[in-house]
């Protein structure tokens, strides 16, 4: 039976790594005590029911890592981890499939100690959603925030990465990526990278439902000429905030009718940054269209700056989006203003 007892010594080692990964998500990241203790305790206990049946060192002398044959087996996947929240489902996935593996082998030794290692990895479903929740309370920090910057790289002169950094050291909560005209592959190469270099903060990609999947986005905002809100709901389901654009009242309430979980009303003034931008609405207009709509989170979008925003917020909008006023000039100047006058709470982790 040592095979049976390399299995159980690979997965219980393949557990306790991926308790470890999640464990240190729960402690350093979310630092929520409860949890980090539950999990600690979890795996403790696991490692303690697997011990019954075999010592550590019948386990230890079990392997044979020379001849493993599946050591030099990979895939891509493995190797790719979109965020935080990407290497949190990943290792929970790992904790569960070894759970299940180590529950299927003990059956042959010890048939009641498997049925409480059953308890064991419902229990775990329990934990994992606790802590997969904490994510979601994450991607509600959305509505707590004032200022949403959009970048759109072909509208700077800027180096993207160098943004990226200062976009990180700023620690701005939300960024929506804007990148028209460009391959399918540098939007998403992009995306990845700043999910990657802004890893505590909200991302969301601009038009592209496909490449906010494939970078691990937080979100993605749709306009009429996208994929339609009701497909995208469709297959973001709830793991991605989804906003939508509306140019007038009528296709504000068209889209209120469906619950997106924001609407961008715009331009409300004249902007440069978009050259196919409807005729702009005016101030007096766009905020009696939101203050007709008071259950709806509702964004302010075109030709915003520090005044224009606080007015809009002021008559009935929850946040407005940025352009040329953060990313035109200095970056990190820009965004020191929005600070002074919405506080590091509007708009800051």
């Amino acid at each position: 039976m040592d095979s049976v007892k390399r299995i159980i010594d690979v997965n219980l080692n393949r557990f306790n790594e991926g308790m470890r990964v999640l464990e240190e998500l729960l402690r350093f990241y979310f630092e929520d005590i409860k949890l980090t203790t539950s999990a600690k305790n979890f795996r403790h206990r696991f490692s303690h029911f697997v011990k019954r049946s075999f010592s550590a060192t019948e386990l230890y002398i079990s392997r044979d890592i020379a001849e493993d044959i599946g050591k030099e087996i990979s895939t891509d996947e493995e190797e790719i981890r979109s965020g935080l929240e990407a290497i949190f489902y990943s290792n929970a996935g790992r904790v569960k499939e070894s759970i299940r593996v180590v529950e299927e082998f003990l059956k042959l030794f010890d048939p009641a100690l498997a049925k409480e290692v059953e308890k064991l990895r419902y229990e775990f479903y329990q934990l994992e959603k606790e802590a997969a929740e904490l994510f979601n309370k994450r991607t509600g920090v959305f509505y707590s925030k004032k200022i949403y910057p959009v970048f759109s790289p072909k509208c700077f002169d800027k180096d993207f990465k160098r943004v990226c950094d200062i976009l990180r050291a700023s620690r701005i909560a939300i960024v929506q990526l804007r990148m028209k005209g460009v391959s399918t592959k540098e939007y998403t190469d992009s995306a990845k990278y700043m999910r990657t270099a802004l890893s505590e903060s909200l991302i969301i990609i601009n038009d592209r439902m496909d490449v906010a999947l494939a970078s691990g986005a937080n979100g993605v905002h749709i306009g009429d000429s996208d994929m339609d809100y009701k497909t995208v709901r469709s297959l973001a389901g709830d793991s991605l905030l989804v906003g939508v654009s509306a140019v007038n009242g009528k296709k504000f309430s068209e889209y209120a009718a469906l619950a997106p979980d924001y609407i961008g009303l715009g331009p409300v003034f004249k902007t440069s940054s978009k050259s196919d931008a409807s005729s702009p609405l005016g101030e007096k207009a766009a905020i009696k269209i939101a203050s007709g709509h008071p259950d709806v989170f509702k964004v302010a979008i075109g030709g915003i700056n520090t005044d224009r925003a606080e007015k809009l917020i002021k008559g009935g909008f929850e946040m407005a989006a940025v352009v040329s006023d953060i990313f035109e000039g200095d970056i990190e100047k820009n965004l020191q203003r929005y600070v002074d006058r919405f506080g590091d709470e509007g708009v800051l982790i």
